[in-house]
């Protein structure tokens, strides 16, 4: 196809044309689906005194992974504490499953970095909604990075804290998880 009748066009339609692109691309620039991604809206606070963990509770969405497995997707969190999305809620009388990396890249130390320290007795204290829960530390264990046993639905409420554990680190990752299991105080 030929461009035979292609006129140019004036020097003021030039004008309007990039006055036109200048502005698409300013509103570009502040529109919210260009801006950078929001924080994720806090939806509690967790502490545990003994390992100095202060640290906001967030969401972290189940995804499906190109192999068609399922799995929560950790990589929204860095220094933040991810409540597993499907498990059980506070109050609701189950396994709630909360999950934090204990590195990030270069094995940097992060939010759930000594998990592997708390002790049967320490407290955990979890705020939703301006109200506090207390929780007092069960059990802690070590279980392969394949082990869900951990995050199944309990007959009543319970915390379960989730990490890797760091000294499981090899060339294909973390193999085993720090598990940190506690009731209600």
């Amino acid at each position: 196809m030929a461009f035979t009748n292609i006129k140019p066009i004036s020097r003021k339609a030039t004008s309007v044309i990039l006055m036109l692109s200048v502005l698409i691309v300013a509103l570009l620039a502040v529109s919210p689906a260009a801006a950078a991604p929001a924080e994720q809206d806090v939806i509690a606070t967790i502490s545990i005194p003994a390992i100095n963990v202060e640290a906001s509770v967030v969401n972290i969405e189940i995804v499906t992974l190109p192999s068609g497995d399922r799995t929560w997707d950790t990589s929204t969190i860095r220094r933040e504490v991810g409540y597993f999305v499907g498990t059980a809620w506070f109050g609701q009388g189950s396994n709630v499953v909360l999950g934090g990396h204990s590195e990030l890249e270069y094995r940097s130390p992060t939010v759930f970095y000594e998990l592997d320290q708390v002790q049967v007795g320490d407290e955990i204290i979890v705020t939703v909604n301006n109200v506090e829960m207390v929780y007092i530390v069960t059990e802690t264990t070590l279980v392969s990075e394949y082990d869900l046993w951990v995050i199944q639905p309990t007959s009543s409420e319970r915390l379960t804290l989730l990490t890797c554990d760091v000294t499981s680190y090899n060339e294909d990752g973390y193999s085993r998880r720090a598990v940190v299991i506690a009731e209600p105080a």
